[in-house]
């Protein structure tokens, strides 16, 4: 096979894409490989695999240089992946390489990306508000949208969070607005929100927001959120903090009372009412909140 050099630009491509995102070449190199040069399942997917032992251990360096690698989770990830990975090279080898072969596998391939891909298409980060407003009856209005939110995304698990937006849930009913929600009834409401799994806000959530910071001019306390939503591979963030339809770092904001899962978002929208809450920021001193 003389060299194509369609193929190593193409791969090129590739590469930068896998080392910038993290995205598999299975997901990248092995479509590439059926869809524009004709070559057989069965062997893209070999091949590509080949072409991964020297292609991502060079990612993988740079990251770890960059302190940006969770070594537990690589640890979880290894014990569950190399095993699976072994026993599919196995049923690839016994499939064959007929014609039936090769469309079964060509087959299996597209509904793993499709899947794949609507899994991170369909990621919604929740910001503070949403939680707050289903929990809350002063607003008639919202509060429907935002419930009808958190259970399509807890049914289609979809919906993400973090632990910031869990604290700040915490605070704003608990004191705002006056009088607060009892703080034994609202912690009651948050450790349940604790089954969300929140991301945590560790050393690759901080530096994503400093990024964030740096490149859109945001407030510190906002580029924690779209960091928290970027780790966790949300395209959408739900929040009224933010302008609507902004994207920051590969995050589109979107109103949920005007992006609404069903007819009340339109009622919604067609009668909006003043936001009683102040935009996000360092939580006042209590006595400040007294005197206030």
């Amino acid at each position: 096979m003389s060299i194509d050099p369609y193929i190593v630009l193409g791969s090129a491509i590739v590469g930068f894409l896998v080392g910038m995102t993290g995205a598999g070449g299975g997901a990248l190199m092995t479509p590439m490989l059926i869809l524009f040069f004709g070559i057989k399942p069965s062997t893209a997917i070999s091949s590509d695999l080949v072409a991964a032992v020297l292609m991502r251990p060079v990612g993988a360096i740079v990251h770890m240089t960059k302190h940006t690698v969770n070594y537990a989770l690589v640890g979880w990830m290894v014990c569950g992946s190399v095993p699976a990975a072994l026993i599919g090279s196995y049923v690839l080898h016994l499939l064959g390489n007929s014609t039936s072969a090769e469309d079964n596998v060509e087959r299996l391939l597209g509904a793993a990306l499709l899947l794949g891909a609507g899994a991170m298409v369909l990621r919604a980060f929740l910001d503070t508000n949403v939680f707050v407003y289903a929990r809350q009856n002063r607003e008639p209005l919202k509060q429907p949208i935002a419930a009808q939110w958190l259970e399509s995304l807890w049914n289609g698990q979809t919906g993400r969070t973090s632990l910031q937006v869990i604290n700040e849930c915490y605070y704003t009913l608990t004191r705002k607005p006056k009088p607060g929600l009892p703080p034994d009834e609202v912690w009651d409401y948050v450790h349940e929100l604790f089954e969300w799994n929140p991301q945590p806000i560790d050393r690759d959530v901080a530096s994503r927001a400093k990024e964030l910071e740096r490149r859109h001019r945001l407030n510190w306390w906002d580029s924690l959120i779209i960091g928290a939503a970027q780790a966790q591979c949300c395209t959408i963030l739900l929040t009224e903090d933010m302008p609507d339809r902004a994207v920051y770092g590969g995050v589109t904001v979107r109103n949920p009372f005007t992006l609404g899962v069903s007819e009340a978002a339109l009622e919604y929208a067609a009668t909006p009412s003043p936001r009683p809450y102040r935009p996000r920021g360092r939580p006042k001193h209590p006595k400040s909140i007294a005197a206030a």
